[in-house]
This record gives structure tokens, C-alpha cells and sequence, in this order.
């Protein structure tokens, strides 16, 4: 299905962010439990939108977009220098432009920015939304 192959290919470019344990993200309908005072990353997606027919005919491949979020959950109270250093970092980690192979198409990033932070549940989060784009088979 093309939804899972978007799916795990922005994950598994996520799980290649430099300096980052994967042990610290926190996946989609997992558990998963922070520790106190340590920074994590929240996925949330791929949000899809409706798929547009691309090519002609019945084997024609369909233009699909949609919305990966991660965001960064810091404690509140320390200042917000590693939680925005860090947003910038997954923002230049997937840098528009960026292909993701996606077994037989690939995604690419059309682009990506941070959201206003708030706090939530006793955390600073600092959403970081990449818009990404495929051309999936019919």
C-alpha cells in the first residue's frame, strides 16, 4: 500500500537524524513513556490528503500529498535554545527538495516549518510540520 511505504520512508529519514536516539521518539499509536527532563520527538502521520488522478488512463499514477509532524517535546522552565536548535535541525533534516525512496516512487519534501510552541501535559512542544509530496500508483 502507498500509505505505508510514505509511512516508513519519512520515518526511517527521521530515524536518520544526526545526533538523535531513536529510543527518544515517540511513535504513532505506541506507548511510549518520556523521561523526566529529557527532551523527545512526537510523530504524528502521515496525514493525507485526497489523492489527485496525475497521468491519463486507468493505470495512471495519482498525485498524493499530505502532512508529517514531529514535534519536539521539551521541559518547560529551561529556555527554549535546545528545543528550537533541535526544531531546526529535523527542519534542515528534511530539506525541501529532499527525495525519500519509497520502494517503487518516492517522496519528496515540498516543505517544512515550526509551529508556535505551547505547553502540554507538563511539556514545551514545538511542532515541526513537513508537507511532503508522492506519485503513487493507481
Amino acid at each position: 500500500m502507498s500509505y505505508d511505504a510514505i509511512r516508513a520512508a519519512l520515518d526511517a529519514r527521521l530515524l536518520g537524524l544526526p545526533s538523535w536516539s531513536a529510543t527518544r521518539i515517540a511513535w504513532p499509536n505506541t506507548s511510549y513513556a518520556p523521561l523526566a527532563g529529557e527532551m523527545y520527538l512526537q510523530v504524528d502521520g502521515p496525514a493525507v490528503a485526497e489523492p489527485r488522478q496525475f497521468e491519463i488512463g486507468d493505470s495512471g499514477r495519482n498525485l498524493q500529498r499530505g502532512l508529517y509532524t514531529v514535534s519536539v517535546c521539551a521541559t518547560p522552565g529551561q529556555g527554549l535554545g535546545d528545543a528550537l536548535r533541535t526544531a531546526d535541525a529535523i527542519r534542515s533534516h528534511f530539506k525541501r527538495g529532499t527525495d525519500l525512496s519509497a520502494g517503487a516512487f518516492a517522496v519528496t519534501i515540498i516543505k517544512t516549518w515550526a509551529a508556535p510552541s505551547f505547553v502540554r501535559d507538563g511539556w514545551h512542544i514545538t511542532p515541526v510540520t513537513i508537507s511532503w509530496q508522492a506519485l503513487t500508483p493507481n
